[in-house]
Order: structure tokens, then sequence, then C-alpha cells
């Protein structure tokens, strides 16, 4: 993971300390990060984390806060905040947010039942935050996509030939953005790396902090690119059935979430692939756009609407 700051162990322990957690602590890094340093503390039997943020306003994280403490009193299974206070609390003049630890297991290849139960899990989600009067301090998609990918390019990230390739993609798609789609704090980073499973059921959600006032249809494209296409860039048609049929269940896909599906997996794969620092594997990525820009129907993705919702 990148720690972008060296952590010194009397100011952690002091903003412990303040926070009601003392005694012996370590700590340690526990996931990759692209802005943001998250770091388990371990105090005894108890697992906190601590997320340290690069760039973030201190009005980002009181949104954050208000929408953690909005899911959990809904019985959401996200984390509960431990620094609920008004003022943000800042270790090396960084801005810092305090969670428990949620425990699972990540899911490197899930099988069509767990995306049925993550579809599920989404709407819930949705019921919850379309309801919601919160000014989200995050930028539009689109803005978003553009502000890193000129980030991508002011540090040389990716070839010209692929930044060219994003660029077209973003003007099309700016565009090309529907105004009629049903809105609502999304979650905005739904990938593998930020939901917990235990026995095939959904422990926690973590990694909110993408969290944005969007389409809400943006998170299950989220999905479909992060948990539906394989190494080579294949779409599982039976993972989106699945993902689909699920979110149905407790919450559904209207008409126009259903036709505007593609611009809006276009969207997603754009913001991942401009938000990287480095890309591993930048065919993949590329094929997954190239998917997306060609899709003439939602029907491609293996899904439909019942007729008598068309």
């Amino acid at each position: 993971m990148s720690i972008y700051i060296t952590l010194e162990e009397t100011e952690l322990k002091n903003f412990l300390v303040l926070n009601g957690i003392e005694g012996n602590v370590s700590y340690s890094p526990i996931s990759d990060g692209v802005s943001n340093s998250t770091v388990l503390i371990q105090n005894g039997d108890k697992n906190y984390v601590l997320t340290i943020f690069q760039k973030t306003a201190d009005e980002k994280i009181n949104f954050l806060k208000q929408l953690y403490n909005i899911l959990k009193v809904n019985n959401f299974c996200s984390p509960k905040v431990l620094n609920p206070g008004k003022a943000t609390q800042k270790i090396q003049n960084k801005p810092v947010l305090l969670t428990e630890f949620l425990s699972g297991s990540l899911l490197k290849n899930p099988y069509p039942e767990d995306l049925k139960t993550l579809g599920m899990k989404i709407a819930e989600m949705h019921l919850i935050t379309q309801k919601l009067n919160l000014n989200s301090p995050n930028p539009a998609l689109e803005v978003s996509c553009e502000e890193l990918l000129n980030e991508c390019v002011q540090k040389k990230i990716f070839n010209a030939n692929l930044i060219k390739i994003i660029k077209n993609d973003l003007k099309n798609i700016k565009q090309t953005i529907p105004e009629n789609l049903p809105k609502g704090i999304v979650h905005g980073d739904m990938v593998k790396d930020n939901v917990f499973f235990k026995d095939h059921q959904i422990s926690g959600v973590v990694g909110f902090s993408q969290a944005s006032l969007a389409p809400l249809v943006f998170d299950l494209a989220v999905v479909i690119n992060d948990w539906c296409f394989d190494k080579q860039a294949e779409l599982n048609i039976g993972l989106v059935r699945s993902l689909i049929s699920g979110y149905n269940q407790n919450k559904t896909l209207t008409p126009q979430e259903y036709k505007n599906l593609p611009i809006m997996c276009r969207i997603a794969s754009l913001r991942t692939l401009s938000k990287m620092h480095t890309v591993e594997n930048p065919e993949k990525y590329t094929k997954i756009m190239s998917f997306h820009r060609n899709v003439k129907n939602p029907g491609e993705y293996g899904i439909e609407l019942k007729s008598k919702d068309k």
C-alpha cells in the first residue's frame, strides 16, 4: 500500500486517546490506496481502521461522517465512525477518519449467487440514500474523470495513444449523459476490495470516499466493470444477470436506468482507469471501454426488462 505520510507513534497514540482508545496499540497498512492511506489499528482484541486523506477538505469529511451515521442508523453494514464530532481531527495536518473494523473476506472469484447478494445490498443502500438531503462535495462523475485524467497526464502514467482514447471517450460521454435518471448518494467505488463476505453473505461495505450525488445506476456499472469481466476483459453475462436480478428484488431498475446502463458503464470504466496511479494491464481496460462503446442495446449485457416495464 502507499503510505503518504510517516506516522509518528506519539502523535498517533495521542489521537487515539482523544477518541477513547488507550493502552498498547500497533498499526499496519491494510490496503492499496490511490490517494488515501488506510491503516489497521490493533488494541488488544479490538481492531479499528484509520483513514488518512491526502487531498480531502473538511467539508468532505463531515459529509462522510453524516453518510456513515445515517447508513448505520438504518442498519446498513457500513462501519461506525468513532470520531464523529463536527470538528475534523487531523494527523500531520491531514484529515482523518477513525472507524470500526469490519471482518470478512474479499472475493476474487465471485459466483453468481454472490453477485445476486451484492445487487440486493446495493438496492438496500439506494433505498436509504435516495431519500437523503446531503450536499456532496465530490464533483460530478464526468468532472471527476476529467480531473483525474489531467493528473494522469501530468504524471505521464499513460502513453499518448491511451490518453487520446480516454479523451475522445470523455468528450463523447459528456455530450450524452442523461439528465432524467433517478439520483441519490452512490457509493461510487463498489469494487471487490470494498466488499467483505462471510459464508456468501455481505458482512461489510467500506471505501465510501468516492460517494457523491449521482445516478443510482452508476453503482451497478462499477460492479459490472470490476466484478463481471475476467482478466481477458471477457464479460460474464451470468454474473451481470445475477447482479441485476438481486437489485430488482429490492428496488426495480427503471426503463431509463436500463436503457442508459451502457453509458454509465463507460463512465465507470473511464473513472476507474483515470484514477489509477499505475495500470498493470491497460489493455484490459481499453478492451472494457471498447466493449461498452460498441454496445447497441443493454440486452448485450444479458439482461432485459419485462415487457410491461418497457
